[in-house]
């Protein structure tokens, strides 16, 4: 039996310049950079220790140890995607 799509939601979607001048509008804290030596990216998450894409390589090896991994990871392409 299929399900009957969600009802639509009527979202107020301003234009940039509306939405950065808004009250509510405030910028994200800085997490601090990434813990791999060699990387300039900021953390994404608050209880990350590095930035996406070496949180996504951290969760991917078997064996890992946060101070010890970092210290051996290789920079992320500016541009690279984080997975």
């Amino acid at each position: 039996m299929r399900r009957a799509p969600p009802p639509a939601v009527d979202t107020f979607k301003p234009p940039l310049e509306e939405f950065v001048r808004h009250p509510a509008v405030k910028p994200r804290e800085n997490l601090g950079e990434c813990d791999v030596e060699v990387c300039h990216r900021q953390r994404q998450y608050a209880r990350a220790c590095s930035c996406k894409a070496h949180h996504l390589r951290w969760k991917a090896t078997p064996l890992r140890s946060a101070g010890h991994w970092g210290r051996f990871q290789d920079l992320v392409a500016p541009h690279a995607p984080a997975v």
